[in-house]
């Protein structure tokens, strides 16, 4: 164990959300334990990995997103687990090792219509509203866009996705799960 962290493994995975995410940790063969290094997310098209720190993975297989209950536990070794393990060497190397600690499901937050939404909601109204599903996408330009009209410069591309679509109360379908990395 690394110094100054009694009691704590490098190599514990950690939380994980999302729909068929789960939690990875790396076994180590030799005797100094190294957790998995990784330092962007990995998008491929059966599984997505990001790096957690401390050495997890949570991962996400979008075809196994249907199947994947919020409300049911499911086991480190039981399928959905071992398919996603499975995936794990056709988008990152040196995976061998590599064990599910723990299945952890959870549902998305997303707008009512799958777009982002980003304005202010009224024109009497002092705060301003930005939620999206892209976030790890989009941030880069809704930051820059947002910070613009907070300061008065209003953005044309965000002209089709202000809040006051959802004032007529109409009740949305809700939009299509991503089942391919193209439809994130």
């Amino acid at each position: 164990m690394p110094a100054g962290r009694p009691g704590r493994n490098p190599c514990e995975a950690g939380p994980a959300s999302g729909p068929g995410r789960q939690r990875l940790t790396r076994r180590p063969r030799a005797r100094h334990q190294r957790a998995a290094r990784l330092s962007r997310v990995l998008t491929g098209p059966r599984l997505n990995v990001r790096p957690d720190g401390g050495g997890r993975l949570p991962l996400q297989a979008l075809d196994l997103d249907a199947s994947a209950d919020p409300a049911t536990a499911y086991p480190p070794d039981g399928e959905i687990a071992t398919s996603m393990l499975a995936r794990l060497p056709e988008v990152l190397n040196a995976a061998e090792g590599t064990v599910v600690e723990k299945v952890r499901v959870g549902q998305r937050a997303m707008p009512g219509d799958g777009f982002t939404v980003a304005g202010f909601p009224a024109t009497d109204v002092p705060f301003y509203v930005v939620a999206t599903h892209s976030g790890i996408t989009l941030a880069p330009l809704l930051g820059r866009l947002v910070a613009d009209e907070l300061y008065g410069r209003e953005s044309p591309l965000l002209k089709d996705f202000r809040p006051g679509r959802f004032a007529s109360g109409e009740i949305l379908s809700p939009p299509l799960p991503a089942r391919r990395p193209d439809e994130q």
